[in-house]
């Protein structure tokens, strides 16, 4: 079996299984940048998994850099909101680029604070440029860019052994989290079904573990040509209704977010009042934990009764 888990603030890897997988032994894979496996790190992150083939015989150096550069913003088009020349020379510019200095930079290379100006991504199919939206984008092109940039690594072999010698996979990714679980009420435990949700639900992100899964499970085909294939149905609006629940945490994921951020385990954080509780989430902040002498990792191994010593100066 084959469970997608999220990073960011969903609970632990542990909290968010369904129950067909309790009890079984999945072997985790962190398929972000944070891998440390090179090999796996460099062939299974958008950030460094490319080159990845374009169009038009254009080549971006890294899949983030090709899907970042998709969209247009306003300042890239022109009154009748086209994309004009200042689009075409900033993606070339961007897609021709190796490294980053920073993930910041090649996460949101319009600005992080012009992620919600995105007019549209731009793609060309069939010899035509196309506008596509938020989901109809991750159709078009985040899924079969990602496929067929990733089946040609090491990274995907390594996967497709571990499948084949039958075991199970946790695949952990920032934008994912996993849809037979209760709390996101898909309702279906049909694969395919399952994830035709994951595709078309706009109220939640689709991290490319999603395609991995998909892939490892024959949901998506890459032939020999480099065809990318899908199951029947798959792309196939369900045209469901989601609910805005699906955004809000479970309260044991919150529990554990909170309890985190303020550096002290689930048990302390539920005997805190509300007073205590911003005192350490304040004091957990980078800038604080330095303007103290400690860097992060050592203010969270402090014991709950020297944190709160220290920052009522009682010490």
């Amino acid at each position: 079996m084959i469970r997608v888990v999220g990073k960011r603030g969903k609970g632990s890897f542990e909290s968010q299984l369904d129950e067909a997988v309790t009890g079984l032994e999945l072997v985790r894979i962190d398929c972000t940048s944070g891998n440390k496996d090179e090999e796996m790190n460099h062939g299974l992150s958008p950030f460094f998994l490319g080159p990845v083939e374009c169009y038009d015989g254009l080549v971006s150096q890294t899949f983030e850099r090709a899907w970042q550069c998709a969209k247009v913003y306003p300042w890239m088009a022109d009154a009748d909101g086209n994309p004009d020349e200042r689009y075409y020379a900033w993606r070339s510019e961007m897609w021709a680029k190796r490294g980053f200095s920073n993930k910041i930079e090649i996460r949101f290379p319009a600005g992080k604070e012009n992620v919600r100006k995105c007019l549209y991504a731009l793609w060309k199919e069939d010899g035509e440029f196309r506008k596509f939206g938020y989901v109809a984008a991750r159709k078009a092109i985040y899924i079969p860019l990602y496929a067929h940039a990733v089946v040609k690594t090491e990274a995907y072999r390594r996967f497709v052994e571990l499948r084949d010698a039958g075991k199970n996979l946790m695949l952990i990714d920032f934008d994912g989290y996993n849809p037979y679980h209760p709390h996101y009420g898909f309702g279906s435990n049909d694969a395919v079904r399952t994830y035709n949700d994951v595709i078309h639900c706009p109220l939640l992100k689709m991290g490319h573990a999603f395609v991995l899964a998909m892939l490892l499970e024959g949901v998506i085909k890459v032939d020999e040509k480099g065809n990318v294939t899908y199951a029947n149905g798959l792309m196939d609006d369900p045209h469901h209704t989601y609910s805005s629940d699906l955004r809000k945490l479970t309260p044991e994921a919150l529990l554990q977010r909170n309890a985190s951020r303020c550096c002290v385990t689930e048990a302390e954080y539920v005997t805190l009042d509300d007073k205590t509780r911003k005192l350490l989430w304040k004091a957990a902040e980078k800038k604080s934990c330095a303007a103290r002498g400690f860097s992060k990792a050592a203010w969270k191994r402090l014991p709950l009764a020297e944190k709160l010593a220290i920052l009522r100066g009682t010490t």
